[in-house]
């Protein structure tokens, strides 16, 4: 599985309209999963390119921390979403559907932990824009050969599907479930 394409994905208009646990599987297979495939796929071309382009290109090594840090926070925030919100969100789906009482939350309001997820977000969009700047946006050196090419390749398509799922999940998910809890509390 790789990072989806653009007309791989449905628009925002689309999204706002299925229900709250088809959003959440949606986004679990089209972002999720993706994320989990290629960060080790990357982590492995920079390891490559280090040790054979590393003392040409020093900036290497930093692009190598960022992406680690920024693969380690998303392995955590993913686990999270889908063990504690998602199921939550999808028990709201639910809930409607069948016209019962919603029970309580675990961590109380669904504020909480979306605040959460929304602060990891910010980090990890402002981890993107550090690989950014230290890969010059993402373009590869004049001797760059294939594999940090198809590198640099990866994290830029990387950097727009990591930026989509953060729109998607703070600009459509969020707030529909925030919406939906205030309409069943």
């Amino acid at each position: 599985m790789a990072l989806p394409d653009s007309d791989e994905l449905l628009s925002d208009a689309r999204l706002a309209e299925i229900d709250l646990d088809e959003l959440t599987r949606y986004i679990v297979r089209h972002h999720h999963d993706p994320v989990r495939q290629i960060t080790p796929e990357v982590s492995g071309w920079l390891d490559t390119l280090i040790a054979t382009d590393g003392e040409r290109h020093p900036e290497l090594p930093h692009v190598r921390s960022v992406f680690a840090s920024l693969a380690d926070e998303l392995r955590s925030q993913l686990l999270k979403e889908e063990s504690i919100l998602f199921p939550y969100i999808d028990l709201m789906a639910a809930t409607r559907r069948l016209g019962d009482p919603l029970p309580s939350g675990p961590f109380g309001t669904i504020l909480n932990p979306i605040r959460m997820m929304e602060a990891v977000h910010r980090a990890c969009v402002d981890r993107l824009s550090t690989l950014r700047r230290l890969s010059q946006g993402y373009v590869p050196p004049q001797d760059a050969d294939a594999t940090h090419r198809r590198c640099f390749a990866e994290l830029a398509r990387f950097d727009a599907a990591l930026r989509r799922y953060v729109h998607l999940e703070n600009h459509v998910l969020f707030p529909r479930a925030i919406e939906l809890e205030q309409q069943l509390g």
